[in-house]
């Protein structure tokens, strides 16, 4: 009984409406723009920034920059930072591009 009732299920003709069309389904993109480059001196040694996890640090040097004799390596200057509030020794520090963080007030770190 239940072969009767395979073969009536394949077995059914076709609608004769319109086939089903397939049609693609678009999104428009969302993606963030690319951050325009910053010059790691406008960012002063000494000040605090925010990183895009939103943590607090401290700028402690510069990094990178223009190399004589090329090498594989990229000639980005980049920050190194400190962590305000470090979860742990090991992940203190961060070198990140200047693009990437945000300059924060003295007067909202320090609360004058």
């Amino acid at each position: 009984m239940a072969r009767d009732r395979q073969l009536d299920l394949f077995d059914t003709p076709a609608p004769e409406d319109k086939p089903a069309e397939a049609k693609p389904r678009t999104e428009p993109i969302t993606s963030r723009p690319a951050p325009k480059p910053i010059d790691v001196e406008s960012i002063p040694i000494g000040s605090t920034v925010r990183t895009p996890t939103g943590a607090l640090a401290e700028v402690l040097a510069y990094r990178g920059g223009r190399r004589i004799g090329g090498g594989q390596k990229d000639d980005h200057e980049r920050l190194v930072c400190r962590y305000l509030s470090a979860k742990n020794r090991r992940f203190g520090t961060l070198v990140i591009k200047p693009e990437l963080v945000q300059v924060v007030p003295k007067e909202e770190t320090h609360g004058t």
